[in-house]
This record gives structure tokens, C-alpha cells and sequence, in this order.
């Protein structure tokens, strides 16, 4: 039972993670692609 509960916990970790990576790149290349967007209407 406890090595069942630590595994989901160390899964539960690595998604958190990947969506915090995923995150983090979208608004990354949202904030590029605005960059580039602002450049174009200047």
C-alpha cells in the first residue's frame, strides 16, 4: 500500500510538472508571437 501511494505521488509530481512546462511555453510563445506581431504593425 505504501509503495503504491508514493508511486501515484511521484506521478501526480511529473504531471504537475508537465503542465507546468507546458504552461510555460505557451505563454512563451504567446509572448513571441506578440513580439513579432508588434514589430510587423509598427
Amino acid at each position: 500500500l505504501k509503495s503504491k501511494g508514493i508511486r501515484l505521488y511521484a506521478v501526480t509530481q511529473n504531471y504537475s510538472m508537465i503542465s507546468f512546462w507546458r504552461k510555460t511555453c505557451l505563454i512563451s510563445l504567446i509572448h513571441i508571437l506578440g513580439s513579432i506581431l508588434a514589430i510587423y504593425q509598427q
